[in-house]
């Protein structure tokens, strides 16, 4: 049975959102990011960084599924070097876990580990060769990920996924800069809030082919 692309788009929708959980609930209402972590890590419970790095496999699922459903709808739209664009991301997808691992659970029960001992002093450097360490990680993420997103603008604004045009501001691009607005505006608190916006961004992009699947299932 062919699996249906409307279906797989909209799980990768709902894998965004559950990633954004993922990274909510660790950094946002403790007030720092792994780059500047403050008192708000050694009061959270441990437990919420293996609740978040459950919903991150989880997210990391819908998203992959997301991507099959995009590749799908570009198979049927588009040239060969767009499809081999659109299934990159599914390398990126199998790190994702990786990398929210270390900034949701490995450098947050570190710091508690240190603040048990009585001090943090050494925190810097341990977050620096833990992060160094994960960059490249990231750096796939973020080029298999934009790579999918180039595919997807252009099936919008050729025309090729009969989406509307307004949908590609449904981009993690604008929702990570929409993300840092929102963190120099709001209270320290929600101060991680950018990251999560990425995610969402990361989410929402698959509206531009669940509105494909949308459109054809409504010609048949």
């Amino acid at each position: 049975m062919k699996p249906s692309g409307k279906i797989l788009t909209t799980c990768g929708i709902i894998g965004g959102i559950v990633l954004m959980c993922a990274n909510a609930i660790v950094h946002v209402g403790t007030g720092m990011t792994g780059e500047n972590p403050d008192t708000g890590w050694a009061a959270m419970p441990s437990a919420l960084c293996g609740i978040s790095e459950l919903l991150a496999l989880i997210g990391a699922v819908g998203l992959l599924m997301g991507c099959i459903g995009t590749h799908l709808a570009v198979r049927e739209t588009c040239g060969a070097k767009m499809q081999t664009f659109s299934l990159l991301p599914v390398i990126g997808i199998v790190g994702m876990p990786l990398f929210h691992g270390n900034i949701n659970c490995i450098e947050p029960l570190i710091y508690q580990v240190l603040v048990g001992h009585g001090s943090t002093d050494i925190y810097a450097d341990m977050d620096a060769v833990i992060s160094g360490s994960f960059a490249p990680v990231d750096l796939l993420i973020l080029v298999t990920f934009y790579l999918q997103l180039v595919v997807l603008l252009y099936g919008t604004l050729s025309g090729r996924f009969r989406a509307p045009k307004w949908l590609i501001v449904c981009n993690p691009i604008v929702f990570l800069i929409l993300g840092v607005i929102l963190s120099n505006v709001l209270p320290s608190s929600v101060s991680g809030i950018a990251l999560g916006m990425r995610n969402l961004g990361e989410s929402l992009m698959y509206l531009m082919p669940l509105a494909y699947w949308k459109k054809k299932s409504a010609d048949r």
